[in-house]
């Protein structure tokens, strides 16, 4: 026998409830941009390599994907790269400040950056990975090792075509002396192991 339909109305609310706070929940709270990418307001600069975004009414830390840039504070990662590197706190945080500089004279906060990301990876810093573009659309991840103030960082996987990309921009930076390969040379050579 069915059932008048009246007495399905009820659950019929229910799921689509359901899937509205859902939905709601899982899904970012940013501009929807072509190709699966979105947009983000910058709140923040952390250092060479780390935005604070906004994320569902968040703030969220990024990891500018396969690039490394000094550090500019005393942290744990500081003192790894001094026992590494033999170089006093002040070299390491003198270039690291320089990248982070320059970071923050590619983009701002209140700025808005299109990113190829997905939001449910975490690096071991509990960092979001993503290609950050800006206004203009160029990759952030790619104008701080075109510039020389990052270099690329070969631990995680890359797409192809974006890991050749930033090796050819290390390449060119060093080589142009661009950057911290101008101004710090000799600090950026011993953090990094390029010459």
């Amino acid at each position: 026998m069915l059932m008048p339909y009246r007495h399905h109305l009820p659950n019929t609310v229910l799921r689509i409830a359901l899937i509205a706070m859902l939905a709601s929940v899982l899904l970012p709270a940013a501009s929807a941009a072509p190709g699966g990418e979105q947009l983000f307001r910058v709140l923040s600069i952390e250092d060479g390599d780390t935005l604070l975004v906004e994320v569902n009414s968040k703030a969220q830390r990024l990891q500018l994907l396969g690039i490394d840039a000094p550090e500019d504070v005393a942290n744990p990662k500081l003192q790894r790269d001094q026992q590494r590197t033999g170089l006093d706190t002040d070299s390491l945080i003198a270039i690291g400040q320089a990248a982070t500089r320059h970071l923050e004279s590619l983009v701002a906060p209140g700025q808005m950056v299109k990113l190829e990301v997905d939001l449910r990876k975490r690096d071991k810093y509990g960092r979001i990975p993503a290609i950050a573009y800006d206004q203009k659309g160029r990759a952030l991840n790619e104008a701080m090792v075109e510039d020389g103030y990052a270099v690329i960082l070969d631990r995680y996987p890359l797409d192809t075509d974006f890991r050749d990309r930033l090796r050819h921009h290390e390449k060119n930076a060093i080589a142009e002396a661009r950057g911290l390969w101008g101004t710090h040379r000799a600090a950026t050579v011993a953090w990094s192991g390029r010459d």
